[in-house]
């Protein structure tokens, strides 16, 4: 039985230059211990698909119109927002995309991660700081117990990420969202966040939500992917069987982008134009404009594409255009 199953989630935004159909139809479940990639361009809607199951989203403007997410037998879309602060931070976490904006810089990081364990779990004190300096120890900041002290500008941005990574796992929550978490760092950083996540996860069994553009780190952490354009889910299903036979055109497009698949000296490869604009869209394929990989003149005009099956769960839009 999956940790969280979301069906139909549709999240749209009321502004005075229209409707913004941020997020449109997306489903997707979880398992436990696995990770899930949610990758696309900026503005494909990933991040808003994760805030709306958490009650992120700003309402007004925002408003979840439809769909389900089923956590524990109960659908999070549902909740009061009382009953999700119980949720929230404790047995879902997430690790916003930028650590500075997201760590209060009035606040010791020691005080930051003893907040979670008294608001969430009563711990206070002597037993609660130990606790910090344990996790601060476990993701890997040096000399945990005179830093609890420190402020968040004292630490570089790589470390910083750490101290995200372990508020967001002090409570040993079941599910980690983790919305670009290497965003901003070098290279080699980059790698040790990851390899930090997925060892906390093998230790925890912590099921993990990858938000990303990098498709680098979704075929090294990522069991599963969830291909976003325009709102909409486009291609969804096993990171090996996506990888190794991408079947629509918007997919196929993302990973010929990656630079390793390029000859020493030759071009880049980059998808034309840019994303639609959600509050403008029209009913058929929102890809058709930028689809030179498939027949664009084959691409719908007067309907959406719907996921269908196209075997061992891997699912693709069946835009006849984007899957030629």
């Amino acid at each position: 039985m999956p940790v969280l199953e979301v069906n139909n989630l549709t999240t749209r935004f009321h502004t005075r230059d229209g409707i913004v159909k941020a997020v449109e139809d997306v489903s997707f479940s979880l398992e436990k211990g696995e990770t899930l990639g949610i990758v696309g361009e900026s503005g494909s809607g990933k991040s808003v698909t994760c805030y709306s199951l958490l009650g992120l989203i700003p309402m007004p403007p925002g408003k979840i119109h439809a769909g389900s997410a089923m956590f524990d037998g109960k659908d999070l879309l549902k909740l009061s927002e009382k009953e999700l602060q119980k949720i929230r931070g404790k047995r879902i976490s997430m690790i916003f995309q930028d650590p500075m904006t997201s760590l209060n810089p009035y606040m010791t990081v020691g005080d930051q991660l003893i907040e979670p364990l008294t608001l969430h779990l009563g711990v206070k004190g002597e037993e609660a700081r130990k606790r910090a300096i344990e996790m601060m120890d476990h993701v890997g900041i040096p000399e945990p117990d005179n830093r609890m002290s420190a402020y968040p500008f004292e630490f570089s941005g790589g470390m910083r990420q750490r101290i995200m990574i372990a508020m967001a796992l002090i409570t040993n929550p079941e599910i980690l969202i983790a919305d670009e978490p290497t965003t901003a760092l070098d290279v080699t950083v980059q790698k040790q966040v990851l390899d930090l996540i997925k060892e906390l996860q093998k230790d925890r069994g912590t099921s993990v939500v990858m938000i990303t553009h990098d498709l680098g780190v979704v075929s090294e952490v990522c069991d599963h992917i969830n291909v976003m354009y325009a709102g909409r889910s486009v291609e969804t299903g096993p990171v090996k069987e996506i990888f190794g036979n991408p079947v629509h055109a918007y997919t196929r497009a993302l990973l010929k982008s990656i630079p390793a698949n390029h000859k020493k000296g030759e071009q880049l490869y980059t998808i034309p134009g840019l994303p639609p604009i959600l509050s403008q869209l029209d009913d058929g394929c929102s890809f058709r404009s930028r689809n030179t990989l498939g027949d664009s003149k084959k691409c719908l005009v007067d309907n959406a594409p719907e996921l269908i099956h196209h075997g061992g769960g891997h699912y693709v839009q069946n835009c006849p255009g984007c899957i030629a």
